[in-house]
């Protein structure tokens, strides 16, 4: 059976090259064979010179292609258009899989009868990485599964994520460009396939690990993320509804509520670096969730 492995990479050769060795070394069934596809999204190609340093073997393959236009939906799609396998194998260009990670997640899909398994993506943090972010880690990391293996996968990623090619037959995309320079397409994907029927679930025991250089450690930048994901949020599940304007009162409304809420917390939680950062990201994503009620949809790779 043949697994295509879909990465879509931009301007990472370093972090790019750790990833496709990770998938070099999986250890895998004897009747798995892996093709490796890298769509690169830099109009200067620096992933080619990378993937060619990657010889085949007789279970490994791999293949480069170019898709210059600055959209990671399209960059993605070209991925899955190319791809021939019964599963794909998603993974991002800065992650490095652990050595059964493939055969974890065929595992899992076969044990509980699901069409898509998200594993964790675990973060690796720069030695500067303040400690209450260490500390913290399962509040400030959305990628770490909080119920067990077999579990209904209620939050999803493209960072680590085994799907039947076969559910995606006749779905259009399947990535929708329009959140090429926003983010939130994965998710909006997976929305769209669970809405009409496809099964997820987690498996904890397949992790990838994630690297977060010194600048995605700032507070900063984890307000930046979680104003896109309030934002992405909010605007997928308008866009889905049958009763948009019904839907955007009652997120004008849950948007108050919550964001005067989230004030009282940041106050009440002063002494506490984790809790009281915990829930500025709060209410920098219910900041993200208004501003989609007001038909702004933020454009975090633009």
């Amino acid at each position: 059976m043949i697994c295509s492995v879909c990465i879509a990479t931009y301007k990472r050769p370093t972090l790019l090259e750790q990833t496709l060795a990770s998938i070099l070394a999986q250890v895998l069934p004897h009747d798995i064979i892996i093709e490796t596809i890298v769509v690169d999204n830099d109009p200067e190609r620096s992933a080619a010179g990378i993937v060619e340093k990657h010889h085949d073997t007789d279970s490994i393959s791999f293949k480069y292609f170019s898709q210059p236009i600055k959209n990671i939906s399209l960059t993605r799609n070209m991925a899955v258009h190319k791809a021939s396998g019964t599963y794909l194998v998603l993974i991002d260009d800065d992650e490095v899989a652990s050595p059964r990670w493939i055969a974890t997640l065929l595992k899992a899909a076969d044990k509980y009868g699901a069409d898509g398994v998200f594993g964790p993506v675990l973060p690796i943090f720069d030695k500067s990485a303040p400690e209450w972010l260490v500390r913290g880690e399962r509040l400030f990391v959305g990628t770490i599964p909080a119920t067990p293996t077999g579990s209904p996968a209620t939050f999803t990623w493209s960072g680590n994520c085994l799907l039947k090619n076969s559910v995606l037959t006749g779905v259009s995309g399947p990535f929708d460009p329009s959140y090429g320079i926003t983010g939130g397409e994965d998710t909006e994907l997976f929305d769209r396939l669970r809405r009409g029927g496809a099964r997820f679930i987690y498996c904890n025991e397949a992790p990838v690990f994630e690297h977060w250089p010194a600048a995605r450690t700032r507070k900063s930048y984890l307000i930046k993320v979680s104003l896109k994901g309030g934002n992405s949020y909010t605007w997928r599940k308008i866009a889905a509804s049958k009763w948009r304007i019904l839907k955007r009162a009652l997120f004008l409304l849950k948007g108050l509520c919550v964001g005067a809420l989230s004030v009282c917390l940041i106050i009440g939680t002063l002494p506490s670096k984790v809790w009281r950062t915990y829930w500025e990201l709060k209410f920098a994503s219910n900041a993200g969730g208004l501003l989609a009620v007001f038909g702004h949809h933020y454009e975090a790779y633009k």
